[in-house]
């Protein structure tokens, strides 16, 4: 789990670049809007989305919160 000051740091670093700032700052407007909380996943495996929906207790990517 990252806060918006932890991404912002990682962004700083280079440790989150390329395509992955535009993705994550569309979680920061989500937040910004209200969004309690925003969890990034490999959207390329199906699995990884239903396994989450589907199996309690099993979590994949990252939660981003404010």
């Amino acid at each position: 789990e990252l806060s918006l000051a932890q991404v912002d740091d990682l962004i700083a670093k280079g440790i989150i670049s390329g395509g992955m700032v535009p993705k994550v700052e569309a979680c920061r407007k989500a937040l910004k809007a209200g969004v309690k909380k925003v969890r990034m996943v490999n959207g390329k495996d199906p699995r990884t989305i239903v396994s989450d929906v589907m199996q309690e207790g099993v979590r994949h990517g990252t939660v981003i919160t404010e």
